[in-house]
């Protein structure tokens, strides 16, 4: 099950879906297979659009008496419904939707979502929903190339039967986003996430998105070289309050400040050790024009300066600070 997860989170749906097949098979002895076991097999064939193999394990979760207890019934509701509506299926699609209330599960976060979710598509269409689960879930960010292209055609394909309007609109430019840096382009990717950030002051339901652009468009600036400018968007981001899935978005924005706030501090030591020792260091947006490649630290100085060199007569040093390690609810779970 695990192993399918990683499949699924490194864009590699094939492997993803026979990863959790296997782990239903090796259960399938237990009285009942898990739900999360069915959960997990159909968001692999979701986001691989075979929304009929998604439906027919959906079923199982919705269709039984005992998932009542399972606090993703309701969101399992909502996905069938979405599965019904890309196929077509009308008179399945309004069976399912009118069945989703009963079944969400008061409690659980993941169906208040799906409650609130299931309002704002009843208004304004189901179009964009299966696109936004998949963005939700960060299922999307690592798609390969071959299922990216089929994902963009089919939201554009989507996207024009919707009138638009802002809170339709901002949606689609973010997932639309991180499809096209999948696809290997980034600069539409960032012109879309900047035209999110000049929608802003029009958007008001769809308040979870314009902190996602932020943190989308602040993480490609970043691995550019542009710290000053991540840094200013992850700040932003971080200003933002009563979103959606409001603690996961943070927990990422914490630690990519922390992580930049370590980086810049190398950068100043890198460079007074330079000054000293009369060489060039390339540091932060100057990387950028560098065909060095290091992923452990991308942006950092193409000179290694010894410990030594930077301890000796370094007067003003701050002392290292302990790694950043995430800050997270252990009562929160994220969709997946």
């Amino acid at each position: 099950m695990m192993a399918g997860q990683l499949a699924l989170k490194e864009g590699d749906i094939p492997v993803a879906i026979q990863r959790h097949l296997d782990a239903i098979d090796a259960v399938k002895e237990l009285p009942d297979v898990p739900f999360p076991y069915y959960m997990g097999t159909a968001v692999c064939h979701f986001v691989n659009c075979d929304w009929a193999a998604a439906a027919k394990l959906l079923h199982k979760i919705t269709d039984t008496p005992a998932a009542k207890k399972f606090d993703m019934k309701g969101l399992a509701g909502l996905q069938l419904a979405t599965c019904y509506y890309m196929l077509g299926d009308q008179k399945m699609f309004k069976e399912t939707v009118d069945k989703i209330p009963s079944m969400i599960a008061k409690n659980s976060r993941f169906d208040k979502l799906a409650e609130k979710k299931l309002g704002q598509y009843k208004k304004r269409g189901f179009g964009l929903a299966p696109f936004e689960m998949m963005y939700v879930r960060r299922d999307l960010h690592h798609v390969h190339a071959d299922l990216a292209q089929p994902l963009l055609d089919k939201l554009e394909e989507n996207y024009k039967k919707i009138k638009e309007n802002p809170e339709d609109k901002a949606p689609y430019l973010l997932i639309r986003g991180v499809l096209l840096k999948c696809l290997g382009k980034p600069e539409e990717s960032k012109a879309g996430f900047r035209t999110i950030l000049e929608l802003e002051k029009s958007i008001k339901e769809e308040t979870w998105v314009v902190p996602n652009a932020c943190q989308e468009l602040g993480e490609m600036l970043y691995w550019e070289g542009d710290l000053d400018a991540a840094e200013e968007l992850y700040k932003k981001a971080s200003k933002y309050s009563g979103f959606d899935w409001e603690d996961v978005v943070k927990n990422r924005i914490k630690l990519s400040l922390e992580t930049i706030k370590k980086q810049k501090k190398q950068e100043k030591k890198q460079r007074k050790a330079a000054a000293k020792s009369g060489s060039a260091v390339s540091t932060g947006s100057e990387a950028k024009e560098s065909d060095d490649e290091n992923d452990e630290a991308p942006h950092g100085a193409n000179v290694v300066v010894p410990d030594a060199v930077l301890k000796d007569g370094d007067d003003d040093q701050e002392p290292d600070e302990p790694e950043a390690k995430p800050t997270v609810d252990e009562n929160a779970r994220d969709l997946d």
